[in-house]
């Protein structure tokens, strides 16, 4: 999938894009609802969108930490554990590295940031991902 028309479609759906490049691409199928619970992946894995565009999974995360500067790639996360990149929603330039949060779970909180929902469509549906943002 072209990532450039697949952030021009979010661009219209919200007002931030969570986006992800990386490592290794080990997909597991019954993950791929991992955005309402990306700490079901585990150690030194993270929730993407898998290559094809077509599910969330629990991809291999990439070496980036919070805060660093990433590109939008569906299948290959940038990121490291429980991160994902955001970027705006025109698609311009680079995204950042941003921790993902849940505001209904203490564990999961932002310190500091707002816990913010942004709504990427996978597969025809939209789906939910929560992360930390100004």
């Amino acid at each position: 999938m072209n990532v450039r028309a697949w952030l021009a479609a979010v661009a219209l759906l919200v007002v931030g894009v969570v986006s992800a490049v990386g490592c290794e691409s080990y997909e597991v199928q019954e993950e791929s609802r991992c955005n309402e619970d990306p700490w079901m992946c585990g150690e030194g894995r993270t929730c993407w969108v898998n290559a094809s565009g077509t599910a969330f999974t629990c991809l291999n995360a990439g070496p980036k930490k919070i805060g660093e500067s990433c590109n939008a790639r569906t299948g290959e996360p940038e990121c490291d554990e429980g991160l994902m990149c955001f970027q705006p929603a025109s698609g311009e330039g680079s995204g950042t590295c941003v921790q993902n949060c849940d505001v209904e779970d203490p564990e999961h909180r932002c310190d500091g940031l707002v816990c913010r929902g942004a709504q990427l469509p996978v597969n025809g549906e939209l789906r939910v991902v929560q992360v930390c943002l100004e």
